[in-house]
């Protein structure tokens, strides 16, 4: 199996004069080698400047990946190594980029753990929002371990009103996606009986 985040680089030549000067600058100017949350979130940003590369010829996303994997070399050593395991595309590598190093400011896992669990749906936000905002904690939880789309589907569930819950309950879902178009189909149906009730 070839590694995507192995160190090769593919572009050659010119394309490759960017990539290094962005790299090299970041690194001698921010010699940083502590753990701090300001020096996270300063070498997370960094690392997103790559993005700005995304219009050049034949850069592709692993480049970019790989670029931003050396890029923050002898900063949490044991996260670099885990998202290299993970070998995902550019859009969820950034997404998990921010939430770690950006997120670090953000509330502990238990309190994380803890808003999940209590949040409701209220009757007066849609069911995307709603959904949005699960699976957004979600995201910053899984900086601490993996959060499986069973135990996603089971956070959106747990805050939803007992009515609803019941409708969930007969219907056929089996991931987060398809649970938000169940909900929405729910919610389609008592607008439509709301708005019948009142001609």
């Amino acid at each position: 199996m070839i590694d995507r985040y192995s160190p090769i680089i593919t572009t050659q030549g010119p394309m490759d004069s960017p990539v290094n000067a962005l790299i090299g600058s970041c690194t001698k100017s921010q010699p940083y080698t502590t753990c701090s949350s300001d020096t996270l979130a300063v070498k997370a940003h960094y690392a997103l400047v790559l993005e700005d590369l995304k219009t050049l010829p034949r850069f592709s996303n692993t480049d970019k990946c790989y670029c931003t994997l050396k890029l923050l070399s002898n900063i949490d050593d044991k996260w670099l190594e885990f998202m290299r395991r993970q070998k995902l595309d550019w859009n969820n590598f950034k997404r998990k980029l921010i939430s770690q190093f950006e997120g670090k400011k953000d509330p502990s896992r238990i309190e994380l753990e803890d808003a999940i669990r209590n949040r409701r749906y209220h009757d007066n936000e849609s069911m995307h929002q709603y959904y949005s905002d699960i699976m957004r904690q979600c995201d910053l939880l899984e900086t601490e371990y993996t959060v499986s789309d069973r135990h996603r589907s089971d956070y959106i569930i747990r805050g939803l009103p007992d009515s609803i819950q019941d409708q969930v309950l007969i219907r056929e879902y089996s991931t987060p996606k398809e649970l938000l178009e169940v909900l929405q189909k729910i919610e389609e149906r008592r607008k439509r009986t709301i708005f019948e009730q009142h001609v």
